[in-house]
């Protein structure tokens, strides 16, 4: 809606660890930890219930269209 996404910077197989990197809008936009525990970690759980640890590794400090809505 606010022009962000999010991109899977990586998985680990053995642990079901996944790292993922928020962009756009999302990259420094205040709600993003919000987004990220109850919108994205919430569907992905209910999709892969096996998923392991959801880490976000994005540099919220180096967005340069935030959303600040």
């Amino acid at each position: 809606m606010h022009g962000g996404f999010i991109s899977i910077h990586d998985f680990n197989e053995e642990h079901k660890a996944l790292k993922l990197t928020m962009g756009g809008g999302c990259q420094g936009c205040a709600s993003s930890k919000m987004s990220m525990v109850f919108a994205v970690e919430r569907h992905l759980r209910e999709v892969f219930p096996e998923i392991g640890e959801i880490e976000d590794i994005t540099d919220h400090l180096a967005g340069e269209n935030p959303y600040y809505g």
